[in-house]
């Protein structure tokens, strides 16, 4: 068994990557059964009885090309042109019709070329091209048929041709009870705009094995397509979406004007090989309600993500990830996995980029594969497609994909919502490809800083939601929910942002004052996954994200006040440090991506109390040393302890309770700072305590300690110490 690497097979483009399974189809079929492949560092590598020179020469001397036909396309070479005879009116001068005339084309001379030769390899061919006439001359067709006319066609070929050209059939075309449908690995049955695959695979078939002439060349293109040799005098050849880099058009070649490029026949020969391969699993399955819809191996619904010239608006016709595997397998081995195709979420198989995505980071593939080179059929030349190269994407378990996949459900409702729409806002349908992005990415690269950017896309999108009247038209039914508690641990990267965007969401309902989500969204402030009335206990107004912390807690003690709560309504299940607080005072943090996670966090399921429980207790243990050595804002400190949300225990082990008096909050938005201490100093004597004799300053900042009462503290005996006369000389804890 000989190892012969095939530099000239790359996992990319994909008409490289089909070439590379064309190779082992025909080794495989016709010369040496027990032939296998495998992927090594995206290169092919093939183990065959055969040598690299015997290899050559039996692709050049005994390959049989499968018989690729097209009858159903126009420019298949079955039908002659018709052309319009013109004069100019010699008393006008205009041109006038006179008649019409049918003349054949460049494919119905390669047909005819290949029917009239003896080689023996082409018998099949010039067999299946005679029934093939034989069927459009039965039919009395002249010309292309059109949608039942064309099922008819394909129908009666089906019923007449070998199983060998029924092969190509299988991969090009796949008949359903109404229409036929096309795979999009090989266009629309074979046809690409005006490139029709089977008029150029017969022109190169002619021109490799037909040609006496190109026997010295075959030899040179071969070594040229499997193993990178250098070769010149190739023709312009028109290669489709296979290999996006010389597809062709003005302006993208070597020279300014070059409108194809020369092209190795055998690449493309090899490239529809691969193709009949790789397709020979299609076929159809039957969605809900009995509607049929086709299926092929390893080809999704494409999400722009993931690629850099990804756009939320491109025109896809499919996704296709080619998976690239470490272990041998014979052409019966490759065919029965490829066939399969198989990818599953749960229990049920993934239709989109980001559903595979899924399967592949939770194992829900077939063993047997490295990774996997991921292919976008978009729309890049005119009306014409392109298999884009989407980046790799490696089989590997990621912890983070049971996670994510709790998202589900809530973005299944989102595009239904979505899809309600006859023109879809752009600030929706950014915000939902934003989510697709940081999933896509999520699943590739794993880790808390990209779960915390799915959070923060999440966000995003829940504050366009939150703008909407929930009773305006399309509505979302409710609010999006789903997530469990421990994508807090998961999105903890370490930074200020998460903590705190985390305590604040956490704060819960404190009788009958809702939870943080009733004020910055329109949700019932006794059951926040539905959708209030009118504007329920919303208060999120500001110009920047301290003026609505600070409307936000002027409103929830105004609601405790008016229904009698018997504390402060600020109780909530994480805290962070007072350090951490005093950076958010002096504006040491990303405030965006703060927001954007506050929001991103209120689709936490907070009343699954013990995972709550569970997960908070690890936080607490993770930032019990956040304490990043800041000195705590002294006017904040006097503050806090009367807006915490449950008595404060004093040294000698009693408990008081301080409630703050209405002006205080009023106050600081106003940047009376000063003020606002000398009332909390009253307060805190009447409390019995003797409070710092310091004089407090306004200090511009009055609107960030307000918003700043509003986040959970861990230590109050701390802002004990700072606010009594006691230790009154030690500035910190």
């Amino acid at each position: 068994m000989n190892t012969i690497p095939l530099p000239g097979c790359t996992a990319e483009p994909l008409g490289s990557y089909l070439k590379a399974i064309g190779v082992l189809k025909l080794v495989g079929e016709q010369k040496d059964p027990n032939a296998r492949g495998r992927w090594e560092d995206g290169l092919f590598v093939l183990e065959t009885a055969l040598d690299k020179d015997a290899l050559v020469r039996f692709l050049v001397d005994e390959y049989r090309p499968t018989p690729v036909v097209a009858p159903w396309n126009g420019g298949s070479g079955f039908y002659f042109q018709e052309e319009k005879l013109r004069e100019i009116d010699p008393i006008t001068g205009n041109r006038r019709k006179t008649g019409k005339r049918t003349q054949p084309t460049e494919a119905t001379r390669v047909v005819a070329a290949l029917l009239a030769s003896s080689t023996p390899r082409l018998a099949s061919y010039r067999e299946t091209l005679q029934l093939v006439k034989s069927v459009v001359a039965e039919l009395g067709l002249v010309e292309a048929p059109e949608s039942e006319g064309k099922q008819e066609l394909i129908k009666t070929c089906r019923n007449r041709l070998s199983d060998q050209a029924i092969a190509w059939l299988d991969a090009s075309v796949v008949l359903t009870e109404t229409k036929p449908q096309y795979p999009p690995l090989l266009g629309t049955g074979g046809n690409e705009g005006n490139l029709d695959y089977t008029t150029t695979f017969m022109k190169s078939t002619e021109q490799l094995i037909v040609d006496p002439k190109g026997y010295d060349f075959s030899i040179m293109a071969l070594q040229n397509a499997l193993f990178g040799d250098v070769v010149d005098n190739m023709a312009p050849l028109s290669t489709g979406q296979f290999d996006p880099g010389r597809a062709g058009g003005y302006n993208q070649g070597f020279g300014v004007e070059q409108k194809d490029f020369p092209t190795n026949p055998w690449n493309f020969i090899l490239t529809i090989e691969g193709a009949i391969g790789w397709s020979s699993g299609a076929g159809k399955r039957y969605a809900t309600g009995g509607q049929q819809i086709i299926r092929t191996p390893f080809t999704v619904q494409s999400k722009p993500v993931g690629y850099d010239s990804s756009a939320p608006k491109d025109d896809a016709k499919g996704e296709i990830w080619a998976p690239l595997w470490s272990r041998p397998l014979r052409i019966k081995e490759m065919r029965a996995f490829i066939g399969e195709g198989r990818s599953d979420v749960g229990r049920r198989a993934a239709h989109n980029t980001i559903e595979f995505a899924e399967a592949v980071s939770s194992l829900g593939v077939d063993r047997g594969v490295q990774e996997f080179a991921r292919f976008a059929l978009l729309k890049r030349r005119g009306k014409s497609y392109l298999a884009l190269p989407a980046g790799r994407f490696p089989v590997c378990f990621r912890r983070e994909a049971d996670l994510i996949r709790e998202l589900d459900s809530a973005l299944w409702r989102l595009d239904s919502f979505m899809r309600q729409f006859q023109e879809i806002p752009a600030s929706l349908s950014t915000a939902r490809n934003n989510i697709d992005e940081a999933v896509y990415q999520a699943l590739l690269h794993g880790g808390e800083v990209r779960m915390k950017h799915v959070l923060s896309a999440i966000g995003k999108m829940e504050q366009v939601v939150a703008t909407r009247d929930p009773t305006k038209e399309p509505k979302l039914k409710t609010p999006l929910t789903g997530l469990s508690p421990q994508w807090l641990l998961a999105a903890d990267d370490g930074c200020i942002e998460v903590r705190l965007a985390a305590a604040l969401a956490s704060i819960g309902r404190t009788n009958d004052v809702g939870p943080l989500r009733a004020n910055i969204e329109p949700v019932d402030p006794s059951k926040p996954f539905s959708w209030g009335n009118g504007q329920a206990q919303m208060a999120w107004i500001g110009g920047n994200l301290s003026a609505r912390l600070a409307s936000v807690l002027a409103r929830r003690m105004m609601d405790a006040d008016r229904t009698n709560c018997q504390s402060n309504p600020l109780r909530a299940d994480i805290s962070v440090t007072p350090e951490d607080i005093s950076s958010f005072i002096e504006g040491r943090v990303d405030e965006t991506l703060l927001q954007d996670l506050l929001f991103g966090f209120m689709l936490i399921k907070w009343d699954n109390r013990p995972k709550v429980r569970s997960a908070t207790d690890e936080l607490h243990q993770r930032w019990h040393t956040s304490g990043n050595g800041r000195i705590v804002d002294r006017s904040w400190a006097i503050l806090k302890l009367l807006f915490l949300p449950y008595p404060l225990r004093i040294p000698e082990g009693k408990a008081i309770s301080i409630r703050p008096e209405p002006s205080i909050v009023p106050l600081l938005r106003a940047g009376r700072t000063g003020d606002a201490c000398e009332i909390a100093k009253r307060r805190l004597m009447s409390a019995g305590l003797t409070p710092t004799t310091a004089r407090f300053q306004d200090l511009g900042n009055g609107i960030r300690i307000a918003a700043a009462l509003l986040i959970p503290s861990t230590n109050p005996n701390g802002l004990l110490r700072m606010a009594t006369v006691q230790n009154d000389k030690k500035n910190a804890m």
